[in-house]
């Protein structure tokens, strides 16, 4: 496992130090509270509401994150990058220490160089269709169009063309004022630009992939350009988006045979029913390994304007199903997958045994 130097801030420091390192990064910050981890925050995970980072402490900004052991497998580091749309993640050590940071582009390229990832073309696991935002529109739009669809990336279109892109770290860099901002220089100032049209901060560069490459392809082109996704294109027009996350997920199921859970959709004030989650579920499961093959099992949480879902699925016998879950709060809605999942298997026991039964006049 390829590691960097760890960007580290104590809890009790400005926000500022923060957002400086990660515009001039491009990754993370891991916060520490005590010497031992506490969280992290990268542009994905910062709140745009504040005001003055200068003023604002690490602790309150920071979400918080798995850690990876110096000896942890492939198949631990894959589970720890699905937790959440990390860029990179602590490695600690016996006592709990940060001692370095792996991130994702480097575990793209140890896949692609143990020849994990299958040799599949890129229009086969893409997520269509790709987000688009004409670049006329706002970066209120923007954010908005973010929030509803729930990605990080949108392409912005000209004319149906490809103009450019614009990410959360772009958003990042709003709280600079960069014409004034000197280089290394901590944040204090910020500007409100929410009303200006999206021209003004894109990137014009947008890095893209065709339909018919490899996903070894696009693992490599992220790696190299230490970005999440790529935006997946034919005949010149956007036609989805193959993401890094896409490639962990798949190389997981192909290759990591284990009873497990996949949770996936946590946002930032969430993460911490991770592990709960799984328990949950993988204690129900439990109960029934002697008489049901359960596999593949994922959970995805999102969060609407009045309640929380949780959608699951799984292999039942071979057979896929799924269903779905609400509450008023996650944990309100885990209970409610519980219950669901627990009923679920029950009836399924039960038709099992009843199909196990000799037909009546046949002696038992």
């Amino acid at each position: 496992m390829d590691m960097i130097e760890p960007k580290i801030l104590d809890a009790s420091e400005p926000l500022s130090k923060a957002l400086d390192e990660i515009l001039r990064s491009g990754t993370a910050v891991f916060v520490t509270k005590e010497r031992q981890l506490f969280g992290l925050i990268d542009d994905r995970n910062l709140r745009m509401g504040i005001s003055d980072p200068s003023k604002a402490r690490c602790d309150n900004a920071c979400v918080k994150c798995p850690s990876i052991g110096q000896q942890d497998s492939v198949e631990k580091r894959l589970e720890a990058f699905l937790a959440g749309h990390f860029k990179s993640l602590p490695v600690i050590d016996a006592k709990g220490a940060i001692v370095g940071a792996t991130t994702r582009a480097d575990f793209l390229r140890e896949l692609a160089a143990q020849k994990l990832i299958p040799r599949a073309q890129v229009y086969q696991h893409m997520n269509r269709p790709a987000q688009t935002i004409d670049y006329e529109r706002t970066i209120a739009d923007a954010k908005t169009l973010m929030k509803k669809t729930g990605v990080h990336r949108v392409v912005v279109t000209r004319g149906g063309n490809i103009a450019g892109s614009l990410s959360t770290m772009d958003f990042a860099g709003m709280i600079l004022k960069p014409r004034e901002r000197q280089q290394y220089q901590l944040v204090s100032q910020v500007k409100n630009l929410e009303g200006e049209k999206i021209s003004e901060i894109m990137r014009p560069n947008v890095a893209t992939i065709e339909e018919t490459a490899t996903l070894a392809e696009a693992a490599e082109k992220m790696a190299s350009a230490n970005i999440s996704n790529l935006v997946v294109i034919m005949d010149k027009k956007p036609t989805g988006i193959i993401a890094a996350t896409d490639i962990f997920k798949l190389v997981r199921s192909l290759y990591i045979v284990q009873k497990d859970v996949l949770v996936s959709g946590l946002d930032a004030e969430s993460l911490a029913y991770y592990g709960k989650i799984k328990e949950e579920i993988l204690g129900i499961i439990g109960k029934f390994e002697n008489s049901l093959k359960v596999e593949n099992i994922t959970v995805h949480v999102k969060k609407g304007k009045s309640v929380f879902e949780a959608h699951t699925s799984f292999d039942l016998n071979n057979r896929h199903t799924s269903f779905k879950s609400e509450g008023y709060n996650l944990g309100d809605t885990i209970a409610a997958l519980s219950k669901e999942l627990k009923i679920m298997l029950e009836k399924a026991k039960s038709e099992k045994m009843e199909r196990k039964k000799p037909p009546r006049g046949e002696p038992e």
